[in-house]
């Protein structure tokens, strides 16, 4: 018995340190407003317009240029834009942006806005994943960018999942979903999942027998990816509020469903950017009521360890343009 006391003892002593040695090594790798214990926060920015916008006056690329360089800076904690990007984009990185579409197809000043900052930094590639990004979106990005273009993927699922990467810009919207509850940035993640995003909508059993039991099915294990398939890859989140979807038809947020909440959610953490962006979206709308809007959310949090979803260990910064 006093063999087996020490074996036991032993075995813990070896599991602390494995544990407090992976906490230190996130230290090193983790923004400053990060600690290296359970009460490590996330740091949120959201960046709000004063400008009058409407579907008859839609915002202007400058205006929401403007908000994306303030919420850079801002979540940086730099002035310099060019410095502020820096702190998250590499010059010499390859650089995901994955776009779903549908219900997650937000319009184009967002992303022209990111693609046109990044193309200042000078990155060394940029490829687009779009799946399901309609033809107006595509043209709209094509005809402003002209020969700053990146390299597009368009209608294939899991379109960048596999390429090479270092950094992921993920660039969502927030949207009446009824599968999803409520669409946001982890269920961008699940539609660029390297094992389909069949495996994480609804609540139905998982399609890939070989790794059931493994993730679990529905909604609630849209935090695998982040945590599994790009766990590698610096992330940068800015979800697009500036107009929400309140209401699901078809597969795009029709006009006479918008809400304009004129805001911006930028952080490094897609857990933290989905619990603060919820927030905002439930100020203003309904969930579809299928699912609960926090149920991936927490889980993605819980389970995964894919970033936090505690309002309290959320630091939350609010900037107006």
């Amino acid at each position: 018995m006093e063999n087996k006391n020490r074996e036991n003892r032993n075995e813990i002593t070896r599991r602390e340190f494995v544990q407090r040695s992976a906490l230190a090594a996130g230290a090193l790798a983790a923004p400053e407003w990060a600690g290296a214990d359970s009460g490590a926060k996330a740091k949120v920015v959201v960046v709000t317009t004063k400008a009058a916008l409407s579907p008859e006056k839609p915002p202007s690329l400058e205006l929401v240029e403007k908000m994306v360089e303030k919420g850079i800076t801002t979540l940086a904690g730099k002035s310099d834009p060019i410095q502020a990007w820096t702190t998250f984009i590499r010059p010499t990185d390859a650089v995901g942006l994955p776009t779903a579409g549908g219900q997650l197809e937000n319009q184009p000043e967002v992303n022209l806005a990111v693609y046109r900052a990044l193309a200042r930094l000078g990155v060394a590639k940029m490829t687009i994943g779009a799946h399901r990004m309609s033809g107006a979106w595509q043209q709209k990005v094509k005809g402003v960018l002209k020969e700053q273009m990146p390299e597009l993927i368009a209608n294939k699922l899991f379109g960048i999942a596999d390429l090479p990467l270092n950094a992921l810009v993920v660039t969502p919207t927030i949207k009446h979903h009824d599968i999803a509850g409520i669409s946001g940035t982890l269920k961008l993640y699940a539609c660029f999942s390297k094992l389909g995003p069949w495996n994480y909508h609804g609540e139905t059993p998982r399609h890939t027998p070989q790794w059931d039991g493994v993730v679990g099915g529905g909604m609630g294990a849209c935090g695998w990816v982040p945590a599994n398939d790009f766990k590698d890859l610096r992330k940068l989140h800015i979800v697009d509020m500036i107009r929400i979807g309140s209401s699901s038809r078809g597969w795009t947020a029709f006009p006479d469903g918008w809400v304009y909440t004129k805001s911006l959610v930028f952080s490094t953490d897609p857990v933290a950017a989905d619990r603060v962006a919820f927030t905002l979206y439930l100020k203003e709308a309904q969930a579809s009521g299928r699912i609960d809007p926090w149920n991936h959310v927490i889980r993605a949090d819980t389970e995964y360890k894919a970033g936090i979803s505690d309002p309290k260990r959320i630091d939350i910064q609010r900037v107006i343009v």
